[in-house]
């Protein structure tokens, strides 16, 4: 699970005030409560740090809602938008969405977060793209596999397979 550490790269940093806190658990309480999959880690955190408040930590891989993590690298975060009161990541395809509080007057520093999540991830589609799409060996051998994959199937299971048995039985010297 991703950790906090002394070199991160922390994008953007509130703190959400108990009152402000309490008021988005109870939200977000009444926007699941017919969810079979309401945010209940997210709650529980929220829950505990309603009476001192709460940091949100927005980083380059991840965001930390006080002891809670979104980590972008186990997670398909498919958009992110600034709402009023929360910053929504929209999850798998728009599958579920989670929200995570802003501090009060904060929907201008949400509006910038969500702005540059959305720019690093299209930059790292392009790299991807880029990547995929470079004259090298594998990327040759994938597009053949790709094109062909029943041929694939068909050599792997009746010639690289039979082949592999022929040598084992020729190495160990049993030829009945």
């Amino acid at each position: 699970m991703t950790k906090r550490h002394p070199d991160e790269v922390i994008l953007a940093r509130w703190n959400v005030d108990p009152a402000r806190l309490r008021e988005f658990a109870a939200e977000i309480r009444a926007r699941y409560a017919n969810s079979p999959f309401p945010p209940r880690d997210l709650l529980k955190v929220c829950d505990k740090h309603a009476r001192d408040g709460l940091e949100v930590v927005c980083r380059d891989d991840a965001v930390f809602v006080g002891t809670w993590v979104l980590a972008f690298l186990y997670n398909g975060v498919s958009a992110i938008r600034a709402q009023e009161r929360w910053l929504e990541f929209e999850m798998e395809g728009g599958m579920y969405n989670i929200e995570v509080p802003i501090a009060r007057n904060g929907k201008a520093e949400a509006e910038r977060i969500a702005a540059t999540y959305t720019e690093m991830a299209a930059e790292q589609g392009r790299r991807a793209l880029a990547e995929r799409q470079a004259p090298t060996l594998n990327n040759r051998l994938l597009n053949i596999a790709e094109a062909h994959w029943i041929w694939v199937m068909l050599g792997f299971f009746f010639v690289v397979i039979p082949a592999v048995v022929l040598v084992i039985s020729l190495l160990s010297g049993d030829q009945r």
